[in-house]
Parts: C-alpha cells; structure tokens; sequence
C-alpha cells in the first residue's frame, strides 16, 4: 500500500486494483525501517508495470 496523497481529515493508498481514500482515523503507524519501506515500493512498482 502506498499513499498518494495525505491531508487533515483523510488520506489516498494506492492498493493493487486502483485508490481508495479513508478518514485518518484509520491511519496507523507501523514504524516500518527504511530497507523496509525501500521493499515495499519496490513491490508496489512491480504490481503498477504489471498491471499497465
């Protein structure tokens, strides 16, 4: 999941079958490590050229 867009009361993940926007209650860290996040993008631009 990556956010594409974050504001003060709701925030946009882009999900493998498009956007959806939530309120920010929902919003919940998962204190992720770099390397971490580095990984998950690199899944997230794999799952975007695959499906173009």
């Amino acid at each position: 999941m990556i956010f594409s867009s974050i504001d003060e009361f709701s925030f946009t993940v882009k999900t493998w079958n498009g956007e959806v926007t939530v309120g920010v209650q929902y919003l919940k860290s998962y204190n992720y490590l770099p390397a971490e996040c580095e990984q998950i993008q690199v899944i997230c631009d794999g799952v975007t050229a695959h499906r173009r």
